[in-house]
């Protein structure tokens, strides 16, 4: 059986290994679908028709790039109507956040587990955060473009849906402060192992 100065030693080498892992894997969420406007959005949206989605990754909305768009259901009549949302600085900040714990995870310094903590922390509420403010923002928009009547019981907020992008980056970025925070009160109460 393993003494605990070796079992510790264990851990920490793979915290070192999985967090850089876990926070890079919520970095590259950033490339997938954080918002989208659905397919069978009356009269559709943006520059795409009825029957074209239009989807924002985490990158579109905290760099302000366009989204992407249904190639074969864009009109070139709705041309002048806007789905750009701009730049969206809480998620920038987010993937910050998320990269400076992941390089903090790789790190060998003392604070090295606060460090982690605190980044991750920030960035899981500032996710949170900017993603719900996106999508009021996108909500509005939606609203404002809609120039048929509305099913019966529907809402523009109906329309937009939260992309698995945003997903993945939470429940990745959850798991790593879940993991270190634990480990962090266990080390507290026993500081032996």
């Amino acid at each position: 059986m393993a003494e605990p100065r070796e079992r510790a030693v264990r851990r920490t080498a793979a915290s070192r290994l999985l967090t850089p892992s876990g926070l890079g894997l919520a970095l590259i969420c950033f490339l997938f679908g954080f918002l989208a406007v659905s397919c069978d959005t009356p009269g559709g949206y943006g520059r795409t028709g009825q029957g074209g989605s239009t989807t924002y990754t985490g990158l579109d909305l905290a760099a302000g790039t366009p989204p992407t768009i249904d190639p074969g259901k864009v009109r070139p009549e709705l041309a002048e109507r806007a789905d750009d949302l701009g730049w969206h600085p809480l998620l920038l900040l987010a993937a910050i956040a998320i990269g400076v714990g992941m390089v903090a995870g790789a790190g060998r310094f003392r604070l090295r587990p606060l460090v982690v903590i605190a980044a991750t922390a920030a960035a899981l509420v500032l996710l949170v955060a900017g993603e719900l403010i996106a999508r009021a923002r996108l909500v509005d928009q939606v609203a404002a473009q809609v120039r048929r009547p509305l099913p019966a019981g529907k809402a523009p907020a109906d329309y937009v849906t939260v992309g698995s992008g945003f997903t993945g980056a939470v429940v990745l970025t959850t798991v790593v402060l879940a993991c270190y925070a634990v480990a962090y009160l266990r080390r507290k109460r026993n500081p032996g192992t």
